[in-house]
């Protein structure tokens, strides 16, 4: 414990000998301490949205349907075969339609759709 209190009277003596260089040094680890919760608290509220509020995710389950062409990739089933679905199906307690939507994105006059 002693040499733990001799360093840190070592150090305060080190840093009063070179303020400016302690001023610098305080400055770059307050701005790198603010800019990694600025981060932080971005990517954590992103990711909050994201996730889905149910109490037991572990539930959901993903359909789809078999047998489609492969060309129309903009559903994976129509709006039709969800309403039979719903009407047929006793074994979910819900169902609901979800879908990826590409959004059209253009780049020096190059058009092409993005999935979301």
């Amino acid at each position: 414990m002693n040499n733990l209190l001799n360093d840190i009277k070592y150090s305060l003596r080190i840093l009063a000998k070179r303020p400016i260089l302690t001023i610098i040094t305080v400055l770059v680890l307050a701005v790198g301490i603010g800019a990694n919760t600025v981060v932080y608290s971005a990517i954590n509220s992103f990711v909050r949205m994201c996730t889905l509020s149910c109490e037991e995710p572990e539930r959901i389950v993903a359909l789809e349907e078999q047998g489609r062409p492969l060309e129309n990739q903009e559903a994976l089933f129509s709006p039709q075969t969800l309403s039979d679905w719903q009407q047929r199906c006793r074994s979910f307690e819900a169902m609901v339609f979800v879908q990826n939507a590409g959004l059209p994105l253009q780049i020096n006059g190059q058009s092409s759709t993005v999935k979301v």
